[in-house]
């Protein structure tokens, strides 16, 4: 469990800077009024070794900063990569055939030494189920959301992985702090 998320992140004039990798090769993020703008990239990752794609890390929040950092340094986490796997589903609004991309594979021990390896996908709790979307966009969101982890699961369920959905509520031991704030 992460306890903080803006330890390890800079703020210099609105933009959060990574300082884990260089600024003028791999951008920043810009984010305003509560909306990322750009994505990241972690250049190398502090344990190369436990490091298992074929790309450079990537992240679309900060949430998944913090995940992914978590990932590099814990010592039951074995292995990890970011968008490293395609699963095929059908898109809910469309009836095409595409490709989800989840966030994260890690691979992990145990406290009794069982190897296990689960597919992770970080979203905000409110686009986790159309119950709990409060907006329209929410909840189309919660709907392709719901088609992309089905066929996840079931994917995971035949390679012997598990699929796991993290919100704020897992990542954070304090997720009140940190839910966006709703523009007036």
């Amino acid at each position: 469990m992460i306890s903080t998320l803006s330890r390890n992140i800079l703020l210099e004039n609105g933009i959060i800077y990574d300082p884990c990798k260089d600024k003028k090769k791999n951008g920043s993020i810009l984010i305003k009024d509560g909306i990322i703008k750009e994505v990241g990239k972690c250049s190398t990752p502090k344990n190369v070794k436990k490091y298992l794609g074929t790309k450079q890390p990537r992240y679309r929040s900060g949430w998944e900063l913090a995940f992914m950092r978590m990932c590099d340094v814990h010592p039951n986490i074995t292995g990890w990569a970011s968008e490293a796997i395609k699963v095929p589903y059908i898109h809910p609004m469309t009836g095409r055939s595409t490709q989800y991309v989840p966030d994260f594979i890690i691979q992990y021990a145990d406290k009794r030494g069982k190897n296990h390896t689960e597919v992770i996908e970080i979203k905000p709790y409110a686009q986790t189920t159309e119950e709990r979307a409060t907006h329209v966009g929410e909840k189309a969101q919660a709907q392709i959301n719901k088609a992309k982890w089905a066929a996840a699961v079931e994917w995971c369920s035949k390679k012997g992985m598990v699929f796991r959905v993290l919100t704020e509520n897992e990542i954070f031991t304090n997720p009140t702090a940190r839910k966006p704030r709703k523009r007036r």
